[in-house]
């Protein structure tokens, strides 16, 4: 009896192993839906930035929240993704991430602001994430024209923490505050607003970066920092001017050895660098 109970026992093993197998290691089907998916959002930022929607990132002031909105777009629905860095319990670094809509069918522009928060959210309690600094957007528009998708990084901190130094998370912007008497905890974004808030002439050169922040600040020549490896002869920093809603060209120093052209600004604004000469 025993050896016939030990036979079993071993077949029994046998068959539990090959069934784990076929399951675990069986390949996954990619469904028609999913491979649509993929080839939906697999070309991004395909669309030139002087036809591309505005996009604003507007931090709340404890920096907990950030509120998204669009403008100059014909589209009827906005789908997004953000995906952002924050710190564990253990102190490294972990990746977040949600998703939402907004829809464009019948809203007024530029849209009411849609809050993203970086938390977690149970029985309509938050538990906020601890050290975000910042993170990439997805945008899928459609409804319009055509379907498209815009990708934008994005950075966020307050001016202590910063040390009154915001940069884009691409460093080719830099901003210096930190002689600047503002409070600690004012909180800044630093976003890539993918389109532009309004016409402009001549070929973009880097940009748009957008500087962001719960309500208006007042600045004492700050000084503003482009940096890149094309050729910057002739080179002009624009500045978006919410007044106007006009571009205002500011009045720039070139260091042409360093691929780096500066500014002093006193408000925050919407920035691009560019050639007049298209």
């Amino acid at each position: 009896m025993k050896k016939i109970n030990l036979i079993f026992i071993f077949i029994l093993l046998i068959g539990v192993i090959v069934l784990a197998k076929f399951f675990v290691f069986k390949p996954k089907q990619t469904t028609e839906s999913e491979t649509k998916k993929t080839k939906k959002t697999a070309v991004i930022n395909e669309l030139p930035v002087k036809e591309r929607p505005f996009v604003v990132l507007t931090p709340s002031e404890s920096g907990g929240e950030i509120f998204i909105s669009v403008n100059n777009t014909k589209d009827k629905l906005l789908e997004y993704e953000v995906e952002y860095q924050a710190k564990s319990d253990e102190g490294g670094t972990i990746i977040q991430g949600g998703m939402g809509r907004i829809d464009l069918s019948n809203a007024s522009q530029p849209t009411t602001p849609k809050e993203f928060c970086f938390c977690s959210q149970s029985k309509n309690v938050k538990k906020y994430d601890r050290g975000v600094s910042g993170g990439e957007i997805v945008l899928s528009f459609s409804g319009g024209a055509k379907e498209y998708s815009l990708k934008g990084d994005f950075t966020i901190g307050n001016f202590a923490e910063k040390e009154g130094v915001f940069n884009s998370r691409n460093g080719k912007i830099s901003l210096d505050m930190s002689k600047e008497k503002l409070n600690s905890s004012l909180v800044l974004v630093v976003v890539d607003t993918l389109g532009l808030p309004g016409e402009l002439e001549g070929e973009i050169l880097e940009g748009p970066y957008g500087f962001f922040t719960a309500s208006d600040v007042k600045l004492n020549g700050s000084q503003l920092v482009f940096k890149s490896s094309k050729d910057l002869s002739g080179a002009k920093i624009l500045g978006w001017d919410k007044q106007t809603k006009k571009w205002a060209e500011q009045e720039t120093a070139l260091t042409k050895d360093e691929g780096e052209i500066s500014v002093k600004i006193n408000n925050l604004a919407t920035f691009v660098l560019v050639n007049p000469k298209e």
